[in-house]
């Protein structure tokens, strides 16, 4: 009867429970399946680890492989109350691509890198969708000396093809960093106020040095150069195995 399922609850406590609703979470509902990739994390948060794949799933717990190939059990009663992004049914991955560039940047040449960015992600149609660039100034931080700037690409690659979509992120980032420096945009670093520090002989004034990253180019131009230090960035994450 009812009241004797309610006093065997009462007396085991929540375990019959936790056990029913987490195998009626990953069986029946089935957030994802074995050969997924996920990431886990609690309700508002972000996730702790890397994505990782579902091996096995059961009645009482799912198993996953982590980026750093360790077996990860967790309780499927656990499951239920934590957030799961299924990124093998995901769509494509819009990513957002923070840049900072120096304030002391003249607006003609702020102008370029963008239009050099849109062009890139045109161009490399392995990596990105036609049209799936869009940059925004987000915000600005004159005591540090930069403006942040917000590459938000779409992604060709599916989400969970994790080695992929870093890859293609990372020859973006290398696409920028060697435009900026063949252009001539420089990273100075704010001068600090003078600062006075007493000394056994009397006083001595320090005054920082402000801090250049340019570099010559190796002659070509600004959009030449950017190319050929994503290109090598890509052939190299091309090799890299798989981080699952």
């Amino acid at each position: 009867s009812i009241s004797v399922l309610g006093g065997v609850v009462v007396i085991l406590g929540r375990a019959p429970t936790d056990i029913l609703s987490g195998a009626i979470y990953a069986l029946y509902h089935r957030p994802f399946d074995i050969g997924d990739r996920v990431t886990l994390a609690q309700p508002g948060c972000n996730p702790v680890l890397y994505p990782m794949l579902v091996k096995e799933i059961d009645g009482l717990r799912t198993h996953f492989i982590t980026a750093s190939c360790e077996l990860l059990l967790v309780e499927n009663h656990a499951l239920r109350t934590m957030s799961v992004v299924n990124l093998s049914r995901s769509p494509a991955t819009c990513l957002r691509v923070p840049v900072q560039v120096p304030a002391s940047t003249p607006a003609s040449q702020m102008t370029d890198l963008v239009d050099a960015v849109k062009q890139y992600c045109a161009e490399a149609v392995v990596d990105w969708l036609p049209g799936g660039c869009e940059a925004q100034f987000a915000s600005t931080d004159f005591a540090q000396g930069h403006m942040n700037l917000n590459l938000w690409v779409t992604c060709r690659h599916p989400p969970a093809d994790v080695s992929a979509v870093y890859g293609a992120r990372s020859a973006l980032l290398l696409f920028v960093h060697a435009y900026m420096e063949s252009s001539g945009i420089e990273y100075v670093k704010p001068l600090a106020p003078l600062q006075m520090r007493e000394s056994g002989s009397g006083q001595q004034l320090f005054e920082p040095q402000p801090l250049s990253t340019r570099n010559s180019g190796g002659g070509r131009t600004p959009l030449q150069e950017g190319r050929y230090n994503a290109e090598h960035s890509a052939s190299w994450w091309s090799r890299a195995p798989d981080a699952a």
